[in-house]
């Protein structure tokens, strides 16, 4: 079998130059770059009062993608966007849910999962279907 070459990720910073408490954001500056450091990126981001980390395969800079936002306070929920919450990971990438849409989102999740007999994220156990 071909033996292929490991891919280094570039974790990329970028704070927030707005007041606080806000909907859109048009300065950022990036404050931090961690090679194969995501960790390290997260926990500098939420030292910030609204931060993005980003990442791109080293030599691809172009194609940088959010990996992670943080806003205290929390951001506006990008599903009712009447609620704020904190960023969350989903099957469409991060994003900012209220409480009430992290509640829809994790027993719409479990109930997809389930009926594909794949392991529930909020029981972890396998449900098979006979």
């Amino acid at each position: 079998m071909p033996e292929y070459p490991t891919t280094t990720w570039i974790y990329s910073v970028a704070v927030c130059r707005g007041p606080d408490q806000h909907d859109r954001c048009t300065s950022w500056h990036i404050v931090s770059e961690h090679v194969d450091g995501r960790d390290d990126a997260l926990r500098s981001a939420v030292t910030h009062a609204h931060a993005r980390v980003t990442r791109h395969a080293q030599g691809y800079p172009q194609a940088a993608c959010l990996a992670f936002e943080h806003q205290e306070g929390g951001g506006p929920c990008a599903v009712c966007v009447n609620g704020r919450g904190p960023c969350a990971e989903t099957p469409g990438g991060p994003l900012f849910l209220c409480a009430d849409c992290t509640t829809v989102l994790d027993r719409a999740l479990g109930r997809d999962m389930a009926q594909l007999g794949l392991a529930s994220p909020l029981t972890d156990s396998a449900v098979v279907f006979a």
